[in-house]
């Protein structure tokens, strides 16, 4: 398995799958395989939506992970 870092030492490239990070917020992973990540306004570290997932926090602990196609909800 080929993996490669960028100089901040985050995983670029993991096998086939590519990682994309935020010029804007360090380190902040905003693409993964393809797929975009989005982060809630009011807290720009904390996940909104990846892929078919939804995040919902209290604060800044995750409190309910939401599956669209599968209607899906873990709550925590």
């Amino acid at each position: 398995m080929v993996v490669d870092y960028d100089t901040n030492g985050n995983i670029k490239k993991y096998g086939t799958k590519a990682f994309t990070y935020d010029s804007t917020i360090k380190d902040r992973l905003i693409n993964c395989g393809g797929k975009a990540i989005t982060y809630s306004s009011s807290n720009p570290l904390l996940p909104q939506s990846y892929n078919d997932m939804t995040f919902s926090y209290e604060g800044n602990r995750l409190i309910k992970v939401e599956k669209t196609s599968a209607n899906e909800k873990i709550s925590y």
